[in-house]
């Protein structure tokens, strides 16, 4: 520590990724998930944000197009709580799972419970951190509308919801 200010090693590790992340890519999902993680680590702790968001974003689209939802929704809670995490990296994996939930027809495909689980999810790890408030505010503001358009009877439980945020939230979207 040199005048109270904890010195972190920084390293670039955009070369490593650019070389592994596309053999990554091909690997069974389990493979690819355990050499992500250890990459994840390593990244993290030389507080290279990029290459750690790079690295939680191809760990949420893996999931997503293996149709592992239960998966993702472990790995959005375990990487989110990592020791460590940075706010950047946390950022890009919320976005990238808030982009999965936009896109995708979930009603067609019959998963609706799986979509439950990943707004869940969502709203647990942005809780009470104010540089994703804006997705929360987003994926708030989803499962409201879900909530009101489901049944008569959930529409107060929808606006109990939506009471949750501040307004000012709402206005910076």
């Amino acid at each position: 520590m040199a005048e109270g200010k904890i010195l972190k090693p920084d390293q670039d590790f955009s070369y490593v990724l650019d070389t592994e992340l596309p053999s990554i890519s091909q690997l069974p999902l389990p493979q690819a998930l355990e050499r992500l993680t250890a990459l994840e680590k390593q990244t993290r702790q030389a507080s290279d944000a990029i290459s750690t968001k790079r690295i939680l974003v191809l760990v949420v689209q893996l999931c997503a197009q293996s149709n592992e939802w239960d998966l993702l929704n472990d790995n959005i809670l375990a990487f989110s709580k990592k020791h460590g995490q940075l706010k950047a990296a946390a950022q890009g994996m919320v976005a990238e799972a808030w982009g999965i939930l936009k896109k995708k027809d979930w009603v067609v495909e019959r998963r609706v419970e799986q979509r439950g689980n990943l707004i869940e999810t969502l709203r647990v790890v942005t809780e009470g951190k104010v540089f994703v408030e804006v997705e929360r505010a987003r994926v708030t503001r989803l499962l409201a509308g879900i909530l009101e358009h489901s049944t008569p009877s959930k529409v107060a439980e929808a606006a109990t919801t939506l009471c949750e945020l501040q307004v000012e939230t709402y206005g910076s979207m």
